[in-house]
């Protein structure tokens, strides 16, 4: 509060003299308020230190996503290996020679009048007008002419003495890398019990990607569990899409769509 310093008046606010004897009073001062430093109190330090290392967290993930993202694919990852474990339903010889499960789209059975693509034509040759191979594959008339039927007739002996010995690393090791993968168990569930006899390579073509294309047909016995007749024989009218490697040959994917024609025997 401001008083005269002549008669020690209070002044009145607003007033420049005393009231009392006309002193000139002193200029009003506004004092400055007393700065009051804030107190930050423990738990919102706590907050503060953790939202900024969440944010500094998603910015380092942000960043490892972009950099993921960005890396070109290498081409070994571009062409990895055929998996053993495939994700798609697997059948048996309608696929190209794959273990058989039961009910699979993948075959078409003649009987029920199921329409499905074709394969490579077959030929009717009769009996006396084929040729032996120097295994059990017989080469008919339709695909002696072709100058790779020996060699492919030879791979077939293989493919199919694999599969009568049940030997899985044997089938295996026929398998391109683009072919579907066959487990071990897979392999016993399609091939456990199958016998297949009367291997006759009926004709040799080429498919659209270079594959050289066997059209096979064979009669299998086996478990009626195992079979796509439910029966214990069929016969099977397969084409194998084959790659050449190493002087000889890989069952290679077949095309999409692809579907094989089996029948009850008799």
């Amino acid at each position: 509060m401001r008083v005269c310093s002549n008669c020690g008046q209070p002044a009145i606010e607003g007033k420049r003299f005393c009231t009392r004897c006309g002193t000139s009073l002193p200029d009003e001062v506004t004092p400055e308020p007393d700065y009051v430093r804030p107190v930050m109190v423990r738990g919102q330090y706590r907050t503060i230190v953790f939202r900024t290392a969440v944010a500094a967290l998603l910015v380092g993930v942000g960043l490892g996503a972009w950099f993921l993202a960005a890396k070109p694919v290498s081409r070994a990852n571009a062409q990895s290996p055929r998996s053993s474990h495939p994700t798609t339903p697997f059948v048996s010889q309608a696929q190209a020679g794959s273990p058989d499960t039961a009910g699979s789209p993948a075959v078409s059975n003649p009987d029920t009048g199921t329409a499905a693509p074709e394969s490579p034509t077959a030929d009717t040759t009769a009996p006396s007008e084929v040729t032996s191979s120097p295994g059990g594959v017989v080469i008919a008339s339709g695909a002696s002419g072709d100058a790779t039927a020996p060699q492919i007739a030879a791979f077939l002996d293989e493919y199919f003495a694999a599969i009568n010995a049940h030997d899985y690393q044997a089938y295996e090791a026929l398998l391109s890398p683009q072919a579907p993968g066959v487990t071990q168990a897979q392999f016993a569930t399609g091939y456990g019990s199958t016998a297949d006899s009367d291997e006759t390579l009926r004709a040799i073509s080429a498919s659209s990607n270079g594959d050289s294309v066997a059209n096979v047909t064979f009669t299998s016995h086996q478990g009626a569990a195992q079979s796509a007749t439910n029966s214990t024989c069929t016969d099977w009218n397969i084409s194998l899409y084959l790659v050449p490697s190493g002087g000889g040959y890989l069952i290679d994917a077949p095309p999409d769509g692809y579907h094989a024609k089996y029948t009850t025997c008799g």
